[in-house]
C-alpha cells in the first residue's frame, strides 16, 4: 500500500484531544503472499439456523472463491448446508485475516443483514497486535481511502475526490515497549482499512511487512509453518434478520 495524497500538516486527533503528526511511509504494506493452500479442517460453526449462518473465518481462507483459490467461506457452508442452500454474503473478511462471519441464507435476511451492514448498525470490534504503539490510550482516526490505480489491490489515503470516508476507533488492551495489543472499531468498511489506519498511528499490524511489521508475527497456522496478519474479527452483533433478536458473538484471537 502506497499512502498518497496526503496535505501537508494532516494530523490525528487522539482521544485526550491532542493533535499528532502523520509520518508516512512508502514501503509496501503488504504481505508476501504465502502458499496457495486454505488451511485444512472443518469449519467452526458458532450460530446456525434456517436464515443466517455464523462462523470463524480461520486466515488465508478467503470469503468467496478466488481464480487461484478454489475453497472459501461460502463453499465449505454450501457443502454443509447441501446443494438446496441459498448462501449469500452480506459482508467480507480480509483472507489474511481470521475471525467471525455472517452468512445469509436467502433473499429476505440478505437484505436485512445488507441494510444493517449499510446503515452501520452492526457492532464489530477486532483485535490487533502492532509492532509499537499508538500515540495514546485511545482515539480516532478519520483518513478517507481510495483504491490505488496503479497498485492493485493496494489502497491509499485519499483526500481528493475519489477518497472514501474511513473511520476507525482504537484503545490499547495492554502494551509492552515493542508491541501492543489494540482494540479497533470501524466505523466504516473500506477495503483494508484496519491496516492502513494502523499504519497512520505509526503502529504497523504485526505480519503486515512494514516497518518491522513481521518482526512481531510468530503465530503459525496448521500446515506448512507461515507468519500470518495478526488481525482478528473478535466480535459481531446485529439483529436476527427474521425474528428480530438481538445476537452477539464474540471470538477468542489464534495468536
Amino acid at each position: 500500500m502506497i499512502v498518497t495524497a496526503v496535505p501537508p500538516g494532516a494530523a490525528l486527533r487522539s482521544g485526550d484531544g491532542e493533535l499528532h503528526s502523520i509520518a508516512w511511509s512508502d514501503a509496501p504494506a503488504y504481505t508476501s503472499e504465502p502458499e496457495l493452500v486454505p488451511p485444512t479442517g472443518p469449519l467452526c460453526v458458532v450460530h446456525r439456523d434456517e436464515h443466517c449462518v455464523v462462523v470463524e473465518k480461520p486466515a488465508y481462507l478467503p470469503t468467496e472463491n478466488t481464480e487461484r483459490i478454489k475453497d472459501s467461506v461460502r463453499a465449505r457452508v454450501e457443502a454443509l448446508l447441501g446443494a438446496d442452500a441459498d448462501v449469500r454474503i452480506p459482508h467480507r473478511l480480509d483472507w489474511e485475516t481470521s475471525g467471525l462471519l455472517v452468512l445469509a441464507l436467502g433473499s429476505e435476511a440478505m437484505r436485512s443483514l445488507s441494510m444493517q451492514f449499510a446503515s452501520r448498525t452492526v457492532r464489530k470490534s477486532y483485535v490487533a497486535d502492532v509492532v509499537g504503539a499508538p500515540p495514546a490510550r485511545l482515539g480516532t482516526v478519520r483518513l478517507p481511502l481510495s483504491s490505488d490505480p496503479d497498485r492493485r489491490p493496494r489502497q491509499r489515503v485519499d483526500f481528493g475526490a475519489s477518497g472514501k470516508p474511513a473511520v476507525t476507533e482504537w484503545a490499547v488492551e495492554r502494551s509492552t515497549p515493542h508491541a501492543s495489543r489494540l482494540v479497533l472499531r470501524p466505523e466504516t468498511g473500506r477495503r483494508h482499512q484496519l491496516r492502513m489506519h494502523c499504519l497512520a498511528l505509526g503502529c504497523p499490524i504485526a505480519g503486515d511487512g512494514l516497518g518491522g511489521g513481521t518482526a512481531h508475527a510468530e503465530a503459525q497456522e496448521a500446515g506448512p509453518a507461515r507468519h500470518r496478519l495478526h488481525l482478528h474479527a473478535a466480535e459481531l452483533g446485529f439483529t436476527h434478520p427474521v425474528s428480530g433478536e438481538p445476537l452477539h458473538f464474540r471470538s477468542s484471537p489464534p495468536f
